[in-house]
């Protein structure tokens, strides 16, 4: 079970080194709900997300970062290989159904070039 769990999150975190490389290298496309940085190049693909003090109290800012999180799962399957992408919750992350959010998400990762030319179906929820 928990190796299980473990090759599951394996690809999803980033180090920090790896999570300011996207930040500082990466390319920047910003929504209503979130920033979308991408950084081409990389080994595999690689996800992370942030939320600072600004979106809320740290259940507001868990629960942002749960939120980007299950996109970033269930869309992983479109992501171009070689692809690290951090996502970062802005304040008006819960001003926003769940579908507004995925199709924004979208939105951004296709306007930096993150998706695929052709895209898998994507993954089933486990």
């Amino acid at each position: 079970m928990r190796a299980a769990r473990a090759e599951r999150w394996k690809n999803f975190v980033l180090s920090r080194p790896d999570l300011r490389e996207v930040l500082e290298k990466g390319r920047r496309r910003a929504g209503r709900c979130m920033v979308v940085c991408v950084l081409r190049g990389g080994k595999g693909r690689r996800f992370g997300v942030s939320a600072s003090r600004r979106v809320g109290s740290a259940v507001e800012r868990n629960r942002a970062k749960r939120i980007l999180r299950e996109l970033m799962r269930l869309h992983r399957g479109r992501i171009a290989d070689g692809t690290w992408i951090v996502a970062i919750a802005r304040t008006g992350i819960f001003a926003n159904t769940f579908e507004g959010k995925e199709i924004e998400y979208l939105s951004l990762l296709g306007k930096s070039g993150a998706i695929r030319e052709k895209s898998a179906p994507p993954v089933k929820p486990d």
